[in-house]
Formats: structure tokens, C-alpha cells, sequence
């Protein structure tokens, strides 16, 4: 893949009112696992049933990157391809996966995952690259 086309990014899950502060360290470790940097992303993504987190929405901003909403039928739609689950995410929302199915949704068609969800305290996040 051409990685002067492809973007990078990182699909943000969390727990209700988790900090800006969480959502940044676990974007780091998460880019830290595949040797990459703040640098190297493109976008956050979300779930729209996270879109009222302020953590996520301000970490967005402290990275100056845009956040994507995906909505719950695009979630729904990645089911069958996340390489990892979550009980809670399937107990509260139905879905497998909220980072995992974010970042491939936002990452586009051909999407290829990176970093499946990788859990940092009450934040997770995975890392997918691909063409919006």
C-alpha cells in the first residue's frame, strides 16, 4: 500500500467519562506496538454512541486531527471482520468491537488492521490503515 495515500487510524472505545489524558495514552501505546508516532495519524475514530465523550473529542483536538462518527450500522457492518471482542461492548451496544470496527470503518473498503484493540486502562484502541 502506498503510504503516501493511506491513512492511519486509530479507533477510540472507552469507558463512560474517560479523560482526554486516558484516550492520548492509549493512542500512544497502541502506536508504540507497530513503532509508529502521533505523527503517522490521520484521524480518530469513533462509535456515535461515544460521540458525546469528551475525552475522545478532546484528545482529537490536543492531536489536531478530525474525528470521525461512525454510525452504529457502519459498526455493525465490521462485526464479522474484527479480529477481537468485547464483552462489554456486545453487553451495552450489540457490537463486537467499538475501536476495532471504528478504525477499519473510517479507514475505508480496504482497510487493513494494524494494531487490533489494544486495552489501556478504560480506554481501547486499535490502529487500522487504508483509503477513506
Amino acid at each position: 500500500m502506498d503510504l503516501g495515500e493511506a491513512v492511519i487510524v486509530a479507533g477510540i472505545g472507552c469507558r463512560r467519562n474517560a479523560s482526554a489524558a486516558q484516550v492520548l495514552a492509549a493512542v500512544d501505546a497502541a502506536l508504540t506496538k507497530v513503532a509508529r508516532s502521533r505523527s503517522d495519524l490521520s484521524i480518530l475514530a469513533t462509535a456515535e454512541v461515544k460521540r458525546e465523550e469528551a475525552g475522545i473529542v478532546d484528545a482529537a483536538r490536543t492531536l489536531s486531527l478530525g474525528l470521525v462518527i461512525v454510525p452504529m450500522p457502519a459498526i455493525e457492518a465490521q462485526s464479522r471482520y474484527v479480529e477481537t471482542r468485547s464483552a462489554t461492548a456486545e453487553w451495552r451496544f450489540g457490537v463486537p468491537s467499538i475501536a476495532e470496527a471504528s478504525a477499519r470503518s473510517a479507514a475505508g473498503p480496504a482497510a487493513e488492521i494494524l494494531l487490533p484493540r489494544l486495552v489501556c486502562g478504560n480506554v481501547t484502541c486499535a490502529l487500522a490503515i487504508g483509503r477513506p
